[in-house]
């Protein structure tokens, strides 16, 4: 496994990668679950600005873009929550949790993609909004999370990185 998350690892992204260092954790090893990929309007990844709407995993996978929306993600990991992490260039690194199961109706069942792109999508929303409202010396930059609008982020794919985590590639698409 590459030390980033790049171009080399990432065909057919639809914008620039972020750079990310890839999470090492103790867990981290080749026992590691399946890699995560979204498609919408048969392009590679799901834009946040989209899948961060509250409507974006409900109804007709169609509306949403993503035609594979209601299959269920295949996330492997036995607690119910898992960790997001991010290792933006320049900022520490950030993770959050989030349940993969939703209760429907009485039935708690694993989360759909569409609903994991919406869930993961705020953990990038929140991740840039705490950016913006920190003394970070980088915030200035051009490649600072908050000088860039929340449309052009993509989430190519989700990758198991460790037990219990998994990280975004995240693409930013031209303006």
């Amino acid at each position: 496994m590459s030390d980033y998350h790049s171009f080399v690892g990432t065909p057919n992204a639809v914008g620039s990668v972020v750079p990310q260092r890839v999470y090492r954790g103790p867990s981290s090893g080749n026992n590691l679950g399946p890699t995560v990929s979204f498609v919408q309007y048969g392009q590679p990844g799901v834009f946040v600005g989209q899948a961060i709407r509250p409507t974006f995993c409900r109804g007709d996978p169609a509306s949403t873009g993503m035609l594979d929306g209601n299959v269920e993600a295949d996330v492997r990991y036995n607690n119910p929550m898992i960790k997001i992490r991010i290792e933006w260039p320049g900022c520490q690194p950030y993770a959050l949790a989030i349940s993969f199961e939703e209760k429907i109706g009485g039935v708690t069942r694993r989360i759909s993609k569409a609903v994991l792109a919406h869930r993961v999508s705020g953990v990038i929303e929140r991740f840039r909004n705490e950016f913006q409202r920190s003394d970070s010396w980088r915030e200035n930059e051009a490649w600072a999370p908050n000088r860039i609008e929340l449309s052009r982020f993509v989430i190519h794919e989700l990758r198991n990185v460790a037990v219990g985590s998994y990280q975004p590639v995240i693409v930013i698409s031209a303006p």
